[in-house]
């Protein structure tokens, strides 16, 4: 999965089967051959492997963090909750608090988060103000590691 920062475009290239993984699977680890899973091409499919196809879910379902309205959940995205957040905080702190968001979590790590929640919140946020974002390099780890130091 990764998380597309043109949804729309992107769906287009799979429904002309333009789109780089189009013909393509992604392999499952069985963890005996098999240690980490990997994409291929259809052609070299082996009968003892499981293999997923990939098809427009692995850019539609991360796109359901940034749009739930998308599957008829009437909540606020990823972006617009960050901005929920920021202000409920006073308005001298606010663009401090754009300018040092920490991004965390195993979702972090999806190819093309960062990018998607700079170029939402860009739209979004107060004129002039900057966004700043910071990550871990163990985004799973980085919330428990920030949670021991406050222990």
């Amino acid at each position: 999965c990764r998380v597309s920062i043109n949804l729309e475009e992107e769906l287009q290239t799979f429904k002309r089967k333009e789109h780089e993984y189009c013909g393509k699977e992604y392999v499952l680890p069985d963890y005996q051959s098999v240690k980490k899973g990997y994409v291929r091409d259809k052609e070299e499919q082996k009968d003892s492997q499981q293999a997923l196809k990939l098809t427009h879910a692995m850019i539609t379902v991360p796109g359901v963090l940034f749009s739930p309205g998308d599957i008829g959940i009437n909540e606020a995205g990823i972006s617009e909750a960050i901005v929920q957040a920021v202000n409920k905080c006073p308005k001298v702190l606010q663009p401090l608090m754009y300018e040092n968001i920490i991004i965390a979590g195993g979702t972090s790590a999806l190819p093309g988060f960062q990018d998607r929640i700079a170029q939402d919140l860009e739209s979004i946020i107060p004129v002039g103000s900057e966004v700043r974002m910071y990550n871990n390099f163990n985004p799973e780890l980085a919330a428990w590691k920030g949670l021991k130091l406050t222990c």
